[in-house]
């Protein structure tokens, strides 16, 4: 509908043209109208299709194509003004329409230089982006593509990087009727330094690890303006997670009222700033940014903020009670003003301008294209919409312009025994003269800090975690996401430091693979792993017949979820040792498949790996059953080989007959042997033997046989004497440290001890049972206090030798010597001082020996 002031069509034309230089030129350059009511149609995407297409289809040159669309984008473009200038459409009608205009061109332009339809997306940001574009604005586009899974990395990089110079140029190229549009690609990652086109995988990438926070506030508005609509959808998913961050911190939004405040000064001016529409107080840009601020602080918990339309966010703000609706009114009327007379400028001339005339007839010929007495009049207004919108802007950044960022200098490092050296670290973190950081990083260290320090304080060696989490930071590739997901995860920091605190080895294991903690922590921790359920977790990884490198490095991976678990005390010691057991029977019956010997061999687990209590640094004793030497061979080299992705387990098969010889022996020759050759500490490990992968069959007819033999043989009147002096001969030893009281496995009170009288009375009563905690249950019931002080001693112990065996990945028999070293152990368990500790291991070990002692007396 016309406005009042205009009697026809006619007449508001003239006065349209009057108005407009830009488009009284046009028209008298030959561009023609039906100066009628088809005039105030809006047209959109299908309307323009045509429009165009007939008028395009007998054109066969590029240039001609192009001018073409030049001359009807200019046609349009002044349709679209004499509509706006003419009725009371609404802004987001207009908006609407030159965005639609501008996605049409695009749309051309990549059907005309790509041979197919590729895989490629031309992004619009900004306005553009927000179908909020004016009537001279220049476009923020990026150019998007998806990398085949197996392409030409290269080739395809070079391709769409050719593609999308050819739209930004034909874009860019001067015609008969102008450019159609003026392009800014600096949005793009890396900006003018980055390539023109990029693959969605390598835009997550950067987005994750570099993006700034004026990145997050230019994605706000991103939209598939034309292109492959699949590709644009993947980039959408990255996008809606770096947008709508769960962990963005306050400080990053803080950084939008400096972002402003230094366009107002470098860009602008002062003297400028109370005549521009955009970048002036209270103007468009103080909206978009206010909005904006709310949409990256709520949006990952509100969907109906995730929206690149300004006056849509503004509803859904008052909605949410974000703000009031007094001033969810301001900010949707004071925006409404500003693009009207935004519009008002640029129709002029069609000139990307945003100041308004000083005054005199120019100022005077806008104010009363918007129904204002004079200029005045309209100068007035536009001041008192500064006022109330910059109000409203500054009731809600002010509280954030006061976040401080934490003073480094403050924290003390005095549970530190080199505070200094301390420093020196926590400089190389936080950012330093020598070594500059991004505002996001900065913001997301400052929040990292306090609880950094508060979680360093409680460690048991506090400068090597630090020192490690240091190196780590180096490794890591992007130090405000790591800062980010740290602050944002206490629990996570708190594992990530405990790991640094306590494990040199799985330290490593982290250096050399970053991803491996955080693809670990975010994955089920609460589930004991059976070699089924590793099963199915190595299938999500393994691909392309790399079936043992992948194996390698899944079972570093494992070793890093088991100790989260113990930090986390999600299981108790012997389940975590149940699952490591279960890891190394995944690993053996893999290793088996891909030798084509799971139907040909059997691994008889012995020792702590029959018994099911592995843990880091074990050994898997085995005996192999079977024929087939050539793959039992490759089976014990596949395990243990060293490569860069680590090793597997070290394998020893030094129990098998003669401890030499052939690897692998049938059934007929373990019975034979075990029968009529074998020692009694033979018999003995042989009453820990468990079937841990290959061949069922072949497992079941083993043990059918063998263990006969085995009860048989625990029935040999020397049997006590012999296992008493075999222990005699250890105690006299003294141990690998030379000093008893350090001997925590072999020593008087010991592990072994423990064993040792569990496995006697198991031979004499021929109970076959590999656990020892289980066989310790079935001795309670004839033994009921020596039981008791059995497990209590077995399980402090097994637990004091994991704590080692953490750090370094190797077995350990001994308490350290040095005291210090030795107290580190005492506080990971639990105990305040070196002298609790060692005064509880030695009250502990007395009463296991005096239970052995008992035992052995009174057991025939």
């Amino acid at each position: 509908m016309l406005r009042p002031c205009f009697k026809d069509v006619p007449a508001a034309w003239s006065a349209y043209l009057e108005y407009s230089a830009a488009a009284d030129r046009a028209v008298r350059n030959g561009l023609g109208f039906d100066v009628d009511d088809t005039l105030l149609e809006l047209h959109g995407a299908r309307r323009f299709k045509l429009r165009f297409d007939p008028v395009a289809a007998p054109l066969f040159g590029h240039r001609e194509k192009l001018e073409a669309l030049a001359r009807f984008k200019l046609h349009e473009l002044i349709r679209i003004g004499f509509i706006e200038f003419a009725t009371d459409t609404s802004i987001e009608h207009t908006t609407a329409a030159l965005s639609a205009l501008a996605d049409f061109c695009l749309g051309r332009l990549l059907a005309w230089n790509a041979d197919d339809a590729p895989p490629f997306a031309i992004v619009s940001l900004g306005k553009l982006g927000g179908l909020e574009l004016n009537f001279s604005s220049d476009i923020d586009l990026m150019f998007i593509y998806a990398a085949a899974a197996d392409g030409d990395e290269l080739a395809e990089y070079e391709s769409y990087n050719r593609l999308g110079e050819k739209i930004a140029r034909d874009l860019a190229a001067n015609t008969g009727s102008g450019q159609l549009y003026r392009v800014d690609l600096r949005l793009r990652p890396e900006g003018d330094t980055g390539p023109v086109a990029r693959s969605v995988d390598s835009c997550e990438s950067y987005y994750a690890a570099y993006g700034e926070i004026w990145e997050r506030l230019a994605l706000l508005k991103a939209r598939g303006a034309a292109g492959d609509a699949e590709t644009f959808y993947e980039f959408e998913q990255l996008r809606l997670a770096f947008c709508y961050a769960r962990n963005l911190l306050p400080e990053a939004v803080a950084e939008i009222p400096r972002l402003k405040e230094r366009t107002e000064r470098e860009i602008v001016g002062a003297d400028g700033l109370r005549a521009h529409v955009k970048l002036g107080p209270g103007g468009i840009r103080d909206i978009e940014f206010f909005v904006n601020a709310h949409q990256l602080l709520h949006g990952a918990w509100h969907a109906t903020l995730q929206s690149g339309q300004t006056l849509r966010v503004i509803a859904a703000l008052s909605a949410l009670n974000f703000i009031t609706g007094d001033e969810a009114a301001a900010l949707r009327d004071g925006y409404l003003f500003w693009r009207r007379l935004e519009h008002r400028l640029q129709m002029l001339e069609h000139r990307q301008t945003h100041t308004l005339p000083a005054g005199g007839e120019e100022l005077d010929q806008i104010a009363r294209s918007l129904d204002y007495a004079d200029g005045d009049a309209l100068w007035q207004t536009q001041l008192a919409w500064r006022e109330k919108i910059r109000a409203i802007y500054d009731s809600f950044f002010d509280p954030l312009r006061q976040i401080k960022a934490a003073d480094r200098a403050d924290f003390a490092f005095a549970f530190c025994r080199d505070p200094e050296q301390a420093r020196r670290h926590w400089r190389d973190l936080g950012g330093s003269a020598d070594f500059h950081i991004g505002k996001r990083t900065e913001h997301a260290f400052n929040r990292l800090a306090p609880l950094l320090h508060g979680q360093l304080a409680g460690l048991t060696r506090p400068d090597l975690a630090l020192s490690r989490f240091t190196a780590f930071v180096r490794v890591y590739g992007s130090r405000s996401l790591l800062f980010e997901s740290l602050a944002a995860s206490p629990k996570a920091l708190a594992v990530l430091l405990a790991i640094f605190d306590c494990s040199q080895y799985l330290t490593e294991v982290l250096m050399a693979s970053p991803e491996v903690f955080e693809e670990t922590a975010r994955g089920e921790l609460d589930t004991l792993r059976d070699p089924a359920g590793y099963r199915a977790d190595f299938a999500v990884m393994v691909s392309g017949g790399r079936t043992l490198p992948a194996l390698r490095l899944f079972k570093r991976q494992q070793m890093v979820r088991l100790l989260i678990r113990r930090i986390l005390r999600l299981a108790e010691q012997r389940e975590l040792q149940l699952e490591y057991t279960n890891l190394a029977d995944f690993c053996l019956q893999v290793i088996l498949e891909q030798l084509g010997a799971d139907q040909a061999l059997t691994v008889i687990g012995l020792g702590k790996h029959g018994g099911q209590e592995l843990w880091f640094g074990s050994d898997l004793d085995v005996l192999l059953v079977g024929a087939d030497n050539d793959r039992a061979r490759a089976l014990v080299k596949a395990m243990q080989e060293q490569t860069p992705q680590g090793s597997l387990f070290r394998v020893d098969a030094r129990l098998r007959p003669y401890g030499e010889g052939a690897l692998a022996h049938g059934v007929e020759r373990y019975v034979e042997y075990y029968r009529d050759h074998a020692q009694l500490w033979e018999i003995q490990a042989l009453g820990k033997a468990r079937a841990a992968a290959g061949h069922r069959a072949l497992g079941d007819e083993f043990f059918a046989r063998l263990l006969p033999v085995w009860r048989a043989r625990g029935q040999a009147p020397e049997l006590k004497q012999t296992m008493l002096s075999m222990r005699q001969r250890v105690l006299a030893g003294r141990g690998k440290s030379g000093n008893p009281a350090l001997e925590f496995k072999t020593g008087a009170g010991g592990t072994v001890d423990v064993e040792f009288a569990v496995q006697y009375w198991q031979l004499r009563r021929g109970v076959f049972e590999p656990n020892t905690f289980k066989a310790l249950t079935l001795l309670a019931g004839d033994f009921p206090a020596e039981a008791l002080t059995l497990t209590e001693g077995y399980t402090f112990l097994r637990l004091l030798e994991a704590t080692i065996r953490v750090d370094d990945n190797q077995g350990h028999s001994h308490l350290p010597a040095d005291a210090d070293t030795r107290a580190e152990v005492g506080q990971r368990l639990g105990f305040p001082s070196l002298s609790a500790f060692d005064r509880h291991v030695a009250e502990l070990r007395q009463r296991v020996r005096e239970a052995f002692d008992v035992f052995f007396a009174r057991v025939a």
